[in-house]
């Protein structure tokens, strides 16, 4: 993850997300635990919430819609992810302008859930209108909800077709007596621990673009404890509320300035000729351009605009990139875990990136009991030495002994 002065120069200096930085104390400077990109997408994602399907973007033959899900993505009890999530929940419940959805464990009904009918009396006779079919799945643990079957059959294709934001959707395929949806808009927060998302999720949710309809936000946490935050500001919290009442009444198009789209269409270009020929990278980047203009539309309606300008378009390209980075690496993770050989090598890189440098000894001594072997642990080395993830040295300590030492380098993306 890239350090927060890279993060913070690609954020607005004005507008609802700005204040909702300072809201959660994560600017001018962090006075919370909450690391600062996970309150930088909850807020984006909480506009995104709130507008609905009510604004859109053109990209010519299609519109692109606000909708986001987005996943926070830590350690577990110390990534303060359901602190985050939370702090934008609490402010769509006081401002009463999204259905915020249970955590419903079927598709039938989360189907239900979304549907939204209203049973009036027009002209002497009662009549059922049906509305758009919008609203914002919290899920503070995303392995609750999800199940390795899932990723086969039920919610993870459901999940994939209503993320493109349909105009209608047929949910007869999914349960009998069940009501088309109409004008769909499901937005998600959730998190889960990297390692449940390793041993959980299958390659084939890449292929079936399941992973990238998603944005994963990573972090490791924060380096310096809080014991005691500060509270929040109540006038601060009531701006942002009022904030959010006047987006809920926004329609229509969200246009690109002349300049913004010529910014893109360059971006574009360069980057559909120098995508990843893996298939777990490819799938997401093929709808990068989407997830790019979605961010620009919803940094635009945060500073109370109707249109986009290029400083949006690049602020938003810049906010991806630095997902990317560990996002990317969190794909190859997922692949590497999927036998018994690579969740052994995944364990191996997991503790000498840890720590950065780790001798042979300690990470022998850290492994032997789960069932990994010295001439396991050599095996696994070489490997990584080969992939150009560890570079190894070697320390004469006298008397004929010999250190072994594995420098964590990075991943190698190969393009």
């Amino acid at each position: 993850m890239a350090d927060n002065t890279d993060l913070i120069k690609h954020l607005p200096k004005s507008g609802w997300l700005y204040d909702y930085l300072h809201y959660t104390k994560s600017l001018p400077f962090a006075q919370t635990e909450v690391p600062l990109i996970y309150n930088v997408f909850i807020g984006i994602s909480t506009i995104a919430a709130c507008l609905k399907r009510n604004v859109y973007v053109s990209r010519g033959m299609y519109e692109i819609f606000p909708a986001m899900l987005v996943v926070l993505i830590g350690p577990t009890g110390r990534g303060k992810k359901t602190t985050a999530i939370n702090l934008g929940k609490k402010l769509l419940e006081k401002a009463k302008v999204a259905k915020i959805l249970s955590e419903s464990v079927t598709p039938e009904a989360l189907i239900e859930s979304l549907r939204a009918e209203k049973i009036k009396l027009k002209h002497g006779q009662i009549v059922t209108e049906v509305g758009d079919s919008t609203g914002l799945l919290i899920l503070p643990e995303l392995s609750v909800f999800l199940q390795k079957r899932d990723y086969r059959s039920g919610l993870v294709p459901l999940i994939t077709r209503l993320g493109d934001a349909p105009d209608y959707f047929n949910s007869e395929t999914i349960g009998r007596g069940l009501s088309p949806l109409n004008n769909v808009a499901l937005s998600m927060q959730a998190g889960t621990a990297k390692s449940w998302l390793i041993g959980t999720v299958p390659v084939e949710a890449f292929r079936g673009g399941f992973m990238a309809r998603f944005l994963f936000v990573c972090s490791d946490g924060v380096a310096v404890p809080v014991s005691r935050p500060p509270a929040l500001d109540s006038a601060l919290q009531a701006k942002l509320i009022t904030g959010l009442k006047t987006f809920d009444k926004l329609r229509g198009e969200i246009s690109v300035d002349d300049d913004a789209e010529a910014y893109f269409t360059d971006w574009y270009n360069h980057f559909y000729y120098h995508r990843s020929i893996d298939e777990k990278r490819a799938a997401y980047q093929e709808r990068k351009h989407d997830h790019l203009m979605r961010i620009a539309l919803i940094l635009a309606v945060s500073d109370h605009r109707d249109h986009i300008t290029t400083d949006d378009v690049r602020r938003s390209l810049g906010l991806l990139d630095i997902l990317e980075e560990d996002m990317f690496q969190l794909f190859g993770e997922i692949e590497r875990g999927q036998t018994p050989v690579g969740e052994n090598l995944q364990m191996v890189l997991s503790l000498i990136k840890r720590k950065g440098v780790m001798g042979r000894t300690e990470l022998l001594r850290r492994v032997v009991s789960k069932g990994i072997t010295a001439a396991n642990v050599d095996e696994i080395i070489d490997s990584l030495q080969a992939g150009g993830y560890i570079t190894e040295t070697r320390k004469n300590e006298g008397q004929h002994k010999v250190a072994r030492v594995y420098t964590y380098k990075g991943e190698v993306i190969n393009e």
